[in-house]
């Protein structure tokens, strides 16, 4: 549809309509002021020590047949053997949260 909400014929007119509206989505213009937004009552805290076996454990419930993450690891290859998988993936996590670095 355009603008007018008439209804487009073609594609060519379709392809112009979108960019048409592209254009009026990413070329606004910049907010003049920051929005006032008042400072948080209190600090929360933040629990940042090394995960637990528990916490690992939760990966386990990852829903099976998604799509991977970064790490192309499946949940079903993590779930094969819970036991395993969450004794190596503590070891694993405790070296990155100590050394403070992902490994290559």
């Amino acid at each position: 549809k355009d603008k007018a909400g008439r209804l487009l014929g073609n594609a060519q007119e379709q392809m112009q309509r979108w960019a048409e509206h592209f254009k009026d989505l990413l070329n606004r213009p910049v907010p003049l002021g920051q929005p006032d937004i008042d400072p948080a009552a209190k600090d929360l805290t933040i629990d940042c020590s090394k995960p637990s076996k528990a916490e690992i454990k939760a990966i386990l419930q990852l829903r099976n047949g998604k799509a991977t993450g970064p790490d192309g690891i499946p949940a079903e290859a993590i779930k094969a053997n819970a036991d395993i998988s969450t004794d190596m993936l503590h070891g694993l996590l405790g070296k990155i949260w100590e050394r403070e670095e992902i490994p290559k």
